[in-house]
């Protein structure tokens, strides 16, 4: 009989020959230092595994969280350093004109029924500017009246994602007057349908009919004069926000959004731009990981004139294209202001008139006649000579549909704001991250410049900010796209024209603008730009009535960060990493642990009894081997949950079938054993002889299998990250690999082989530990469980 004094005898005797094994008091040592960072990880990075994903940016909520530079021993270059410059409170104010409060806004209006409708512009309780649209019905539609137009998704989907199916129901009735029957056709504006009934006088038909939309976004379905507006694939997983559209040049236009994705899981968002008569033109998709936030932009050149419309997710923006010389602008503007006087005239109060010179509807766009159905695109301008903020609100039928708040006059102030910084390293900053805020009666516009050593001035920003009112909060951030680029690289081209035979330039793309701007003056600038060192003062001027900048900071962010270097997005990758350990050694550990309880006690039990037992448990394990661990974990977080604890649970459920089968052929020997006899023949039971004899004996062996799993558990957990499949609410090894490959940095190791490097040295070193650990104790135990 097999006695604990034994088996710690035994124990003793297996360290003592295990230390003399050097790779595997390598592997040890590995090992726990692996678990030494893990542990402390919520010590050394607090709250960074619940802020990875959904907070890339943060660092720019507050530029001083930024990690420290790294050290330059690791180059010979001198690297610029995270330097934030705060505003000392100074700023030169000026006199610029006097200008009154203005607001243009456009606005969709949808005319659903069939008559006149108003369109006014109130101010308090007077009638700036009415005008009527006559509404008009559809051609084709005599005598029939449609009620009850419903639309329902099919099947009890819903219009979460498309393509979505939906069933649209309807009651036709003939009126019977004419003694013909009527047709009717469904129409769903940009979309093929061919569904149409014909209707008999005087019946009534209750009529259904199926449609699948493959894009998302808003539509519209009308049945003779039934309008009803439907949403698809805008359930709210993808936020819209800051949704603007913009003419930037003859007959094009660009969409400005914020998109943020607030589930936890990837999703997908599509725009789409039609014409006026809702075919369309051009899609595009961004694909948002779970909780990321991207700024999009989106220009697009119509090849004629007319009326567009964007439509991203539940925003839709429309825009008219057309090419006026300054005669027509003029009459246009006249003929308002004639209709307006008449309509003034009419409608005036005692006091109107005062009113009327105070603030007053410079331009207003809008059709007279439309069919039901449409959505027009409402435009106003806005004019205010009072020295307070006004509210005007547009009213469709006497119900508002949109308030504007229009700004005051007065005296327009450039106030100039200024920040020094001290440039002389041999690699210039990354980035350089502007922000501000304060409050203002109207804020108007942004200039900001740079000024040079060389007493160069560089206009970085020259950008009209349509007068805002109230608090703002401003961020710039000089990057490698954007118009800022556009306006640096512009600068930079002029000045290679006029002082240099340089006719042709590169693909600029490849320099950043950071370097144009600390680059020196000469034929290399947009080639490959020398530093210029030296002292640079950047200048930022708001113009508006009553501006005052409260807090302001210039942060020049430099090109190498942190212990293990940043990320694109300025995270410490050290701390992601030490974060990737605790996960791995995490989901390691348990399958590790899982297998050497399932393994041990399935293949003892299974050697112990033998015959049918033995045969049936062996089937048994043959049977779920064939059970492939890969496309089950791909299935099941794809779609149910991708969190960790998922997909530890389904490999510790799978990964101990082949060492149970080997531990079974071990096992068979130590079933054999005279102690194994003599406990049985003193009347042990067999679980207390399973329990107590045979797994001390077999314990070290189902350790050095189950070692052997976990590097292969932690590759997994990396590969599922690489196929978008991992837990988005943690970071791992896998993550900030993941999020290298989707910025770049595989294809442009040179500048951040860092990004690379140590999470995938983590996972050697995991791996070698493990694996050294491992074989080290199968040497060992091999010839003491011979002797046995």
């Amino acid at each position: 009989m097999v006695r604990w004094e034994d088996i710690k005898a035994d124990v003793k005797e297996v360290l003592g020959e295990f230390k003399q094994h050097k790779i595997g008091l390598i592997g040890v040592g590995l090992i726990g230092f692996m678990v030494v960072m893990g542990l402390l990880a919520p010590f050394v990075a607090p709250g960074v595994a619940d802020e990875w994903s959904p907070a890339a940016d943060r660092w720019q909520a507050n530029p001083r969280s930024s990690p420290p530079v790294w050290v330059d021993w690791i180059t010979r270059d001198d690297y610029s350093r995270h330097t934030v410059v705060d505003w000392d409170g100074e700023k030169e104010s000026q006199s610029l004109y006097r200008a009154t409060g203005s607001t243009s806004f456009r606005t969709e209006v949808p005319f659903n029924e069939v008559g006149n409708s108003t369109l006014e512009i109130m101010h308090g309780d007077e009638v700036l500017y009415n005008h009527t649209v006559v509404v008009e019905e559809r051609p084709g539609v005599e005598n029939l009246i449609v009620s009850n137009l419903t639309v329902r998704p099919a099947e009890g989907e819903d219009f979460e994602f498309a393509p979505v199916e939906v069933v649209i129901t309807a009651e036709i009735e003939h009126d019977g007057e004419v003694d013909e029957n009527r047709t009717i056709e469904l129409e769903i504006p940009g979309q093929p349908t061919d569904y149409e009934w014909t209707i008999e006088p005087g019946e009534t038909e209750s009529v259904e009919a199926y449609h699948n939309f493959e894009l998302d976004g808003i539509y519209t379905v009308i049945l003779g004069t039934q309008v009803q507006e439907i949403k698809v694939g805008v359930g709210g997983d993808v936020d819209v926000e800051d949704f603007t559209l913009e003419e930037t040049a003859t007959r094009t236009a660009t969409m400005e959004a914020e998109i943020i994705n607030v589930v936890n899981e990837s999703r997908t968002i599509r725009m789409r731009i039609e014409d006026d008569e809702g075919m369309i033109i051009t899609t595009e998709d961004w694909t948002l990981e779970a909780g990321e936030r991207e700024s999009i932009s989106y220009t697009h050149e119509f090849p004629q004139e007319g009326t567009y419309y964007f439509i991203l997710g539940p925003r839709r923006r429309s825009i008219t294209l057309v090419e006026e010389d300054d005669d027509e602008e003029e009459d246009a503007v006249s003929s308002i202001s004639t209709q307006q006087d008449e309509t003034l005239e009419s409608e005036s109060t005692s006091d109107f008139g005062l009113l009327q010179q105070d603030i007053w509807v410079d331009r207003f766009s809008a059709p007279d006649e439309v069919t039901v159905g449409d959505v027009v695109s409402i435009r106003a301008s806005i004019e205010n000579d009072l020295p307070e903020e006004q509210l005007v609100i547009l009213r469709k039928d006497g119900e508002s549909i949109r308030e504007v708040r229009v700004a005051p006059a007065g005296m327009i102030h450039r106030n100039t704001i200024s920040f020094t910084y001290d440039m002389q390293a041999d690699r210039v900053p990354r980035e350089i991250y502007m922000k501000f805020s304060g409050n203002a009666d109207r804020y108007r516009h942004r200039y900001i410049e740079i000024e040079r050593p060389d007493g160069v001035v560089l206009r970085i920003e020259d950008l009209d900010r349509g007068d805002r009112i109230d608090d703002f909060r401003e961020t710039i951030t000089v990057v490698r796209r954007g118009s800022i680029r556009e306006e640096i690289y512009d600068q930079a081209r002029v000045w290679l024209r006029r002082n240099t035979e340089v006719r042709e330039f590169p693909r600029v793309q490849n320099v950043h603008p950071v370097e144009v701007i600390f680059g020196e003056q000469n034929e290399n600038w947009l080639h490959d730009p020398e530093p210029l060192k030296g002292e640079y003062e950047l200048r930022i001027s708001v113009d508006g009535i009553n501006v005052e900048i409260e807090d302001a900071d210039v942060t020049f962010s430099g090109a190498v960060f942190g212990i293990f270097g940043t990320d694109s997005s300025r995270r410490d990758i050290f701390q992601g990493w030490i974060w990737g350990a605790r996960y791995g050694l995490y989901a390691g550990g348990i399958v590790a642990l899982t297998t050497i309880f399932f393994s041990t006690s399935f293949g003892m039990t299974s050697a112990y009894y033998g015959g049918w037992v033995d045969e049936f448990m062996q089937r048994l394990n043959e049977i779920l081997m064939g059970i492939p661990t890969l496309p089950i974990l791909i299935i099941v977080l794809r779609f149910w949950n991708r969190s960790i604890n998922v997909f530890v649970l389904i490999y510790a459920l799978l990964m101990w079938r082949g060492a149970a089968k080997v531990i079974r052929s071990r096992g068979l020997q130590v079933a054999k054993d005279t102690y194994i006899e003599a406990a049985e023949s003193l009347g042990s039971g067999s679980a207390r002889i399973i329990a107590k004899h045979m797994i001390p004996q077999i314990l070290p062996y189902s350790i050095a299998q189950a070692a052997l799993l976990v590097p292969i558990v932690i590759m997994a957990e990396a590969g599922l990250h690489i196929l978008g499949l991992g837990d988005p609410n943690i970071v791992t090894w896998g993550t900030i690999l993941n999020d290298a490959r989707s910025s770049g940095a595989v294809m442009n190791p040179t500048d951040s082989w860092f990004w690379i490097l140590f999470p995938g040295l983590g996972m050697i070193l995991v791996g070698f530990g493990f694996i050294s650990t491992g074989m080290a104790i199968e040497r060992v135990i091999n010839p003491k469980m011979k002797q046995r």
